[in-house]
């Protein structure tokens, strides 16, 4: 796989549905078991490092997204 052609530059369908999955799969895990979620705020000091681990997931599902968008949209015009 060329650094061009790999799954973050150019997700497929199947690639985007994957990650996004996964994502929110993590997320909901890491915040569940960090803090008693119905009745503790996750948005706390204890719970900084966990707070930039999904600030960085959610970073990089949009740039998966976003790359997904203008690839099928750049293929369109074609």
């Amino acid at each position: 796989m060329t650094p061009a052609n790999n799954w973050i530059r150019r997700p497929t369908k199947t690639q985007l549905i994957l990650s996004i999955v996964t994502w929110f799969a993590g997320v909901a895990c890491l915040l569940l078991s960090l803090s008693n979620f119905c009745t503790e705020t996750v948005i706390r000091g204890k719970f900084l490092m966990a707070g930039f681990m999904v600030l960085s997931a959610t970073v990089w599902v949009i740039v998966i997204c976003r790359n997904y968008v203008k690839n099928r949209t750049h293929a369109t015009i074609q």
